[in-house]
């Protein structure tokens, strides 16, 4: 007899009534746009509640002079302070991510969205621990790739032939691992949310439905990544001042990138799912 739960995962993505109905870059990216412009009220207000994830950093960062760019501003207390900020902030970041799944997941199923922006982020909360644990799983495997190469460099004596070229060839070889990862783990976070799977198996669902369309999958995500790279800079071009910049850049996050990373994430992986191939 089937199993309702494992019926309930199945059609949890083609069973959406409207959205792509393929995955092709163009069909994928005006699909995001559209559903950012449909529910960018709750989309913002979820962005919003997100960025308190960086408030707490923000404010040890200039207290301690913390510059993740810097290993100089590498302190035991400075780090310590980074990671607790960090870990307080989670909750928040997740939350809003998933809570943005829901509020796209109805306005796709209903033609609008039917639950306030507290009941979503309550709602993709639920999903805390699960997000959590795909995500340090999806790091795990990222930062043994690049292991090699942190070995290579404090292990190797600084006087020893060809130390650099080598620990520049394992991080080359970590990096390029690194997004081919990225893009088969994709939609991962959705898979979690949207068909309420566990960790290991949302990872593997998530490169189930991006095999074979590895092209199409980057093409979109290069396309928001050029996208937030143009915003940021136009807002460094009008800020001026850096804390006009920051401010500016802010206001970009929750008003636009945020919202439409969301609905780019839940776009890509509703194509996805509705052109998944069968198993053979």
């Amino acid at each position: 007899m089937p199993d309702p739960a494992e019926e309930k995962k199945e059609a949890a993505g083609p069973a959406f009534a409207a959205g792509p109905q393929n995955v092709e870059v163009g069909v994928t990216v005006r699909a995001g746009f559209a559903m950012w412009r449909a529910a960018i009220g709750p989309l913002m207000w979820l962005a919003a509640i997100g960025l308190i994830a960086s408030v707490p950093l923000s404010a040890l960062m200039a207290l301690t002079g913390f510059d993740p760019l810097s290993p100089a501003s590498y302190t035991p207390l400075a780090v310590l302070g980074a990671a607790l900020a960090l870990i307080l902030g989670l909750p928040f970041s997740i939350g809003s991510a998933a809570g943005s799944l829901v509020v796209l997941r109805e306005l796709v199923q209903f033609g609008e969205v039917r639950t306030g922006t507290f009941s979503a982020f309550v709602s993709g909360y639920r999903f805390f621990w699960r997000v959590l644990g795909a995500w340090l799983a999806m790091g795990a495997v990222v930062a043994a790739f690049a292991a090699p190469a942190g070995f290579a460099w404090f292990a190797l004596d600084g006087s020893a032939p060809h130390r650099q070229t080598i620990a520049v060839a394992l991080a080359s070889a970590a990096a390029l691992a690194s997004a081919i990862l990225w893009v088969r783990w994709a939609p991962a976070t959705a898979v979690v949310v949207l068909e309420e799977r566990r960790p290991i198996e949302a990872i593997r669902r998530a490169a189930a439905l991006t095999r074979g369309r590895f092209w199409r999958v980057l093409g979109v995500l290069v396309v928001f990544a050029a996208v937030s790279i143009g915003a940021q800079v136009l807002a460094a071009l009008v800020g001026g001042a850096p804390e006009t910049v920051q401010i500016l850049t802010m206001v970009i996050e929750v008003a636009f990138l945020g919202p439409l990373s969301a609905a780019l994430g839940f776009a890509l992986y509703l194509g996805l799912a509705r052109t998944e191939r069968p198993k053979a």
